[in-house]
């Protein structure tokens, strides 16, 4: 869309320029045309007329490009805070997961806030490091929210739903604590009503809306901006594995791709390890 504007803008450019060249130089060579002696006599009697049609020209081909550079100006920065990252995911957010967590294994009250209120979508993460050095962390549990909640009453919420409530895994035991990592994602940026192809690896996070072709059901299911990249996948691996995600488990069609309803959304992740969440207690 972007490239189809700014391609749109110069051809305007070039079609008025080239009008404006075309009709200023007929002026000129009807008032430089040596065959049309009153015409040059005319010209020559009027030389305050003749300049001044020549500012009046000018001028208008300058409020004419002027204006064509404060449109593109207006469009250019529209788009460039379209893809800020309204709420940003901190520090102080993945200490206060970590606090909450090791409250409810000492069976005490969990920590306040200490970090700026904030209402938007979020999710964390718990990942258990690997025992050998080069393997990928483990997933134990990830689990948000698409609806936008309070910071200081749903973080905490969510960081215990995600360690202890993420059926697809036991929860996460006391033990396992100094082998976690922890993820706070905030999300953005979401814009809706796109195909299945209109989103980015590694910047887009994504959330599919579809019928099952079989029973009507309508299915969902979303990823974060980070699982494509961490997967390795193309686009389509990744939006086959999110139907399958969603609950459909029939062969994967260019149809079914194609009926998706997607909306895509950006987010700001912070992760910490134990080892850095106790540094940065010990330091304050």
């Amino acid at each position: 869309f972007v490239l189809f504007f700014v391609l749109s803008l110069l051809f305007l450019s070039l079609f008025f320029g080239v009008l404006d060249f075309f009709f200023s130089s007929k002026t000129r060579d009807l008032f430089n045309c040596s065959s049309q002696p009153s015409v040059n006599w005319l010209r020559a009697s009027t030389p305050s007329l003749q300049s001044k049609r020549e500012r009046d020209e000018e001028e208008e081909r300058s409020d004419f490009f002027f204006l064509l550079i404060i449109i593109f100006s207006c469009f250019t920065s529209a788009m460039a805070e379209s893809s800020v990252i309204e709420h940003e995911a901190k520090a102080e957010h993945v200490i206060h997961c970590f606090e909450t967590l090791l409250c409810y294994f000492d069976n005490v009250k969990g920590p306040g806030p200490v970090f700026q209120d904030a209402y938007c979508p979020l999710f964390v993460t718990w990942k258990k490091k690997a025992r050998v050095g080069n393997e990928e962390p483990r997933l134990r549990g990830c689990i948000g929210t698409l609806e936008p909640k309070d910071l200081h009453s749903s973080l905490g919420e969510y960081a215990l739903i995600s360690a202890l409530r993420d059926r697809r895994f036991n929860p996460i035991d006391v033990k396992e604590v100094q082998s976690l990592l922890c993820t706070v994602s905030l999300l953005t940026n979401f814009e809706r009503n796109l195909t299945w192809l209109d989103w980015e690896v590694g910047k887009h996070g994504m959330i599919i809306e579809f019928e099952d072709p079989s029973s009507s059901v309508s299915l969902s299911a979303t990823y974060l901006p980070e699982v494509a990249q961490q997967q390795g996948w193309t686009k389509q691996e990744c939006i086959d594995s999110l139907i399958q995600k969603a609950g459909y488990y029939g062969k994967v069609t260019e149809d079914i791709r194609r009926k998706i309803r997607l909306t895509r959304y950006q987010s700001s992740l912070c992760t910490m390890s134990y080892q850095d969440y106790i540094m940065m207690k010990e330091s304050n």
